[in-house]
């Protein structure tokens, strides 16, 4: 339950740092403000849905030997990890989208553009971290699948998850860092216009 809380946090908390590398302190209050309002709710909600699944998984785990599991449990078994990175995307989906709409709200940002260029920076950062937690719940679960002739994660998605979660990263950070240099020296049209260019250059 520790690292699933430690990956859902780990996306709303680099978001919100670029947010006040890019805003200043000068807008400390209204991007906590921004924080208060949605990250314990969102975050609790889904934490709490994950915690009942988690105990009803670990209870499958430590069933006495010889009791044979039906084919729902061997599903819900089998689709642990995915249940767990689905949670955490759609928490961290909802999160940007909100988060940028009180921005917009309070004057962080300015334009529809960078409205929806930081959405999808989000949208981006939460699928790179969902990844990397199925991906590692996946390979910790290899040994759970073979003992019950489930099929493990394939070869192809081992490869591939990492592959699109460092690219993924890598994006956000480079495209954080080009609206922050462009920032303070265009004006906003440009701005936006910046940031409607690098939005459909990852889509």
């Amino acid at each position: 339950m520790f690292p699933y809380l430690l990956i859902t946090n780990l996306d709303p908390f680099l978001f919100f740092v670029g947010m006040f590398l890019l805003f200043g302190l000068e807008n400390f209050e209204s991007i906590l403000k921004i924080l208060i309002y949605l990250a314990p709710p969102i975050i609790g909600l889904h934490a709490i849905l994950f915690f009942f699944k988690n105990r009803e998984f670990r209870k499958q785990m430590q069933r006495p030997e010889g009791i044979i599991y039906t084919e729902k449990e061997l599903k819900f078994i089998r689709s642990f990890a995915k249940s767990g990175a689905l949670n955490i995307l759609s928490t961290n989906v909802g999160g940007p989208i909100l988060t940028m709409l009180l921005a917009y709200h309070y004057g962080l940002v300015k334009t529809y553009g960078e409205v929806v260029f930081f959405i999808i920076l989000g949208v981006i950062l939460a699928m790179a971290i969902s990844s990397i937690f199925y991906v590692t719940v996946e390979k910790k679960l290899y040994e759970t699948y073979i003992q019950f002739n489930l099929p493990p994660l394939s070869l192809f998605a081992n490869l591939l998850f990492p592959i699109f979660a460092t690219f993924a990263i890598g994006y956000f950070i480079f495209s954080f860092y080009i609206y922050y240099q462009f920032r303070s020296q265009v004006d906003v049209h440009h701005l936006e216009n910046i940031c409607i260019g690098l939005s459909f250059f990852i889509l």
